[in-house]
């Protein structure tokens, strides 16, 4: 059974009893800055892609650190295309949008993901 817990500005998921992903929010008026950490498993990506769908309603860059991810399933990774698409989509609906995605750090089993699906030609990614 996996589960979505809240505390201070950390969303924790937890699969039958222990934790598996979290997602840390520092958000000021400049940006949104997120640190994923854990597994980001297909079973449990739905928890945080509503969280980050939502954040994208605040019009701000958002920065993701995958540098603890130590999982992620090819599934899982689409929602960085989602969101790129999403702003994408503003973007040409407001050419002063000055929202865009940016991914830090992502981990080597992250950057394994991101070259199979082609992600380093479709996303602003720094290592």
């Amino acid at each position: 059974m996996i589960t979505r817990t809240v505390r201070d500005n950390e969303m924790v998921i937890v699969e039958d009893g222990k934790e598996i992903l979290s997602v840390k929010e520092d958000i000021d008026e400049e940006k949104i800055m997120l640190y994923i950490s854990g597994e980001m498993k297909k079973t449990a990506i739905h928890n945080i892609e509503d969280e980050l769908t939502t954040l994208t309603t605040l019009k701000r860059p958002m920065i993701i650190d995958l540098s603890k991810v130590t999982y992620m399933s090819g599934s899982a990774s689409d929602i960085f295309l989602q969101i790129q698409k999403s702003i994408d989509l503003k973007k040409n609906d407001n050419i002063h949008c000055k929202e865009y995605l940016k991914i830090l750090n992502p981990s080597k089993e992250v950057s394994e993901v991101f070259e199979k699906n082609g992600f380093f030609d479709l996303l602003d990614i720094e290592m």
